[in-house]
């Protein structure tokens, strides 16, 4: 005996793939964070010996000294430490700089900054560095006080664009996990209002169900209880997770069809296959049970005419298919295939597949752990 469509329940209104429907929108942070500073540990012990013998070489500020003489040891001491004094000052400065303002949208105000750290950092400490390596070393400058001002006016402007450099380079990771972050919420709240949509079809559909066969047969009403709480506990242990084993799948798909059987008696054949080791794949969870409840809701069911359907998991998808034997139908408010399609991409990053000939067939992408 075959039990009469339940009212409301034709194929619903099926939106665009990726259209989640009503419900709340993902919440994203207010803004991404910048971090201030940097680990320049390793950058500050490279460059500042670096800039500090290498530019009292080069201009030859040791003059007529020699590795015999002791100030040729402590003016390499004094070099290096007065190029860390410039060092700090300005990295100091570049800091504090970026706590307050930024070369995009206050550029004017970071030049300032850069210029006030050369005049009142880098040239008196350069002037008095020197003098007073003339005066304890008594090697005469000779005209070397403007090449190195003008030499470490060069090097704080490296290091400062370097600094930007690191920094541009860091707040680019930050960025993109932040958009990382933004994505995979997104992705969550997209499966869980999908998710919140199915759910509540199939129980309007199954209570639908129960009501006419508390009538006419009581006692496969009874079973169909059994079965349906087998069914919606496996879909309530899902809930949450965007894949889920294709044997709990499966285990699904069998009881769901216990349910058509007890509805529609021989008037649909239901066969379920899978692979001889199910475990290895995973599927986007209720994806069989919804193509089954839509193969009823799409085809005439007439016990004079079996409607067969079929679900395989195969070469790497979960198939449902069946004979197409269209009824008249009207839109209804649930979810179709849209729902799956976009439930699939954003669990599994393929779509579905859909073959609408005279053998309906719908491909649902499977994925390996």
């Amino acid at each position: 005996m075959t039990l009469p469509a339940d009212p409301g329940g034709e194929q619903p209104a099926e939106r665009a793939p990726g259209d989640a429907g009503p419900g709340p929108e993902p919440s994203e942070p207010r803004s991404i964070v910048v971090r201030e500073r940097i680990d320049d540990r390793a950058l500050m012990a490279s460059l500042i010996p670096t800039f500090g013998v290498a530019i009292a070489h080069g201009v030859d500020l040791f003059g007529p000294l020699t590795m015999a003489d002791p100030a040729w040891w402590w003016g390499h001491l004094w070099f290096v430490g007065g190029a860390g004094c410039i060092y700090g000052a300005n990295r100091t400065l570049l800091f504090a700089g970026r706590r307050h303002t930024s070369w995009f949208s206050r550029p004017l105000a970071r030049l300032v900054l850069l210029a006030t750290g050369i005049l009142f950092g880098t040239v008196p400490t350069t002037v008095l560095m020197l003098q007073f390596w003339t005066a304890l070393s008594g090697v005469p400058l000779d005209g070397a006080l403007t090449t190195v001002l003008l030499i470490n006016v060069i090097c704080v402007l490296f290091v400062t664009w370097l600094y930007e450099m690191l920094f541009l380079i860091r707040e680019r990771v930050d960025d993109q996990v932040q958009l990382t972050r933004i994505h995979a919420a997104r992705t969550q709240a997209e499966l869980d209002a999908l998710r919140a949509q199915v759910d509540p079809h199939f129980l309007f559909n199954a209570l639908n169900t129960l009501a006419a066969l508390i009538d006419v047969r009581p006692a496969d009403a009874r079973r169909f209880v059994d079965h349906l709480a087998r069914v919606y506990r496996t879909l309530l242990d899902t809930r949450g997770r965007p894949v889920v084993p294709l044997a709990e799948e499966l285990e699904l798909a069998r009881a769901y069809a216990g349910l058509l059987q007890i509805r529609f008696g021989d008037a649909v054949v239901t066969s379920v296959r899978g692979p001889s080791d199910p475990t290895s794949w995973w599927v986007v969870p209720g994806a069989a049970q919804v193509l089954l409840e839509n193969a009823i809701r799409h085809n005439a069911i007439d016990p004079d005419l079996p409607l067969p359907i079929e679900v395989d998991a195969t070469q790497g998808a979960l198939v449902v298919q069946h004979p197409r034997r269209p009824k008249h139908a009207t839109p209804g408010t649930g979810l179709g295939l849209a729902n799956l399609d976009a439930r699939a991409r954003a669990a599994t990053g393929h779509p579905i597949e859909v073959d609408a000939g005279a053998l309906f067939r719908v491909r649902v992408p499977l994925v390996q752990p």
